[in-house]
């Protein structure tokens, strides 16, 4: 059985993959180059969500066969990164004004919250500073985190391997924490993600917002609902994984207000815009995905020093982005953007 799911799974994605013009011009998402903020090659086709819906889809079957008892979540995984790939879809075909993206996003996060309990925050294990209860705060502190963590993901997703490059090493993390039930999820999704990384890279297709939200959403719940296990994924360590994009992500919306700007106006101020400038991308990426994933890796690996390494992150951060912006590369050696630009 569980042999057979995996290779439906890759069956499915590689033949999504395969296909993704065809899909792309069948749903009327190709991204043109517009010789601005959208300089790749040629015209790509917005198919990555698509290809990891059906593998999505095919798992949670599975699991429901495996683990019943997890109906619920399950359920909520398979509406919630459905209806972000669905909401992804409409932004990516007719470009949704922000506060729509997040209105719809919030309630859609609200409502598998509501019917789901375990997929709520209802408090924060601080350690040594104690267990803070959240009370009526649950509902609003579980959809900020979830939205917020959907933007941040999406505003990452600029270059090609970025978004899809992070999602294998969280989701490798978070299996460490999982029941030993979930983990042919995990398996399967993250050899699922692998394929559509490997066609990402080569320029085949991109991710979208709608696979930049489904990848979101589904890392999102995966996430609280590890934490809210016992014993379960620790508070320190989930916001290792997730620290920078998150940090990149506020960055962004700070200085765009500051400049009188829309927080989420479209710029290349990304760090990795920056990185790309910086170093040829087939270097850029390695750094890039070593400093957002490496602090969960070292949280994992010493849990006991979660907290001094959440400390010394954002100095990281900081000093990567300030080396990165300083000394451009000449035009001539500037490699050209792969991935459409957020």
């Amino acid at each position: 059985m569980l042999g057979l799911a995996g290779i439906v799974t890759f069956i499915v994605t590689v033949a999504c993959c395969e296909y993704a013009e065809t899909i792309g011009r069948r749903l009327h998402v190709i991204d043109r180059p517009d010789g601005a903020r959208k300089v790749h090659g040629a015209p790509t086709p917005l198919a990555g969500g698509v290809a990891l819906a059906g593998p999505l889809a095919v798992l949670v079957l599975l699991q429901f066969s495996i683990t019943p008892e997890r109906a619920p979540f399950l359920t909520a995984l398979l509406v919630a990164g459905l209806g972000c790939l669905v909401l992804g879809y409409v932004d990516d075909r007719w470009t949704l004004r922000p506060a729509i993206r997040l209105a719809v996003a919030g309630m859609l996060f609200a409502g598998v919250a509501f019917f789901v309990p375990a997929l709520r925050l209802t408090e924060l294990d601080m350690e040594s500073q104690g267990l803070w209860k959240l009370g009526m705060l649950a509902m609003p502190m579980t959809v900020l985190c979830a939205v917020t963590f959907l933007n941040a993901v999406n505003m990452a997703d600029g270059r090609n391997g970025v978004v899809l490059g992070m999602s294998i090493c969280w989701l490798y993390g978070l299996g460490c924490y999982a029941p030993p039930a979930l983990l042919p999820f995990f398996l399967f999704f993250i050899v699922c993600l692998v394929v559509v990384f490997m066609y990402n890279m080569a320029g085949r297709l991109f991710l979208g917002d709608s696979g930049s939200y489904l990848l979101a959403a589904v890392i999102g719940l995966i996430s609280i609902r590890l934490y809210n296990l016992e014993p379960g994924l620790p508070l320190a360590l989930a916001i290792l994984w997730f620290l920078v994009p998150v940090l990149d992500c506020l960055r962004l919306i700070v200085m765009r207000a500051r400049a009188g700007r829309s927080p989420f106006s479209a710029d290349s101020d990304h760090l990795h815009h920056h990185l790309g400038r910086r170093l040829p991308w087939r270097r850029a990426l390695p750094v890039y995905l070593a400093l957002a994933a490496g602090p969960g890796f070292l949280g994992t690996a010493f849990p006991a020093l979660a907290g001094e390494i959440l400390v010394v992150v954002p100095f990281v951060y900081g000093v990567v982005l300030r080396w990165a912006m300083r000394v451009p590369r000449p035009a001539e050696e500037k490699v050209p953007v792969l991935a459409s630009q957020r």
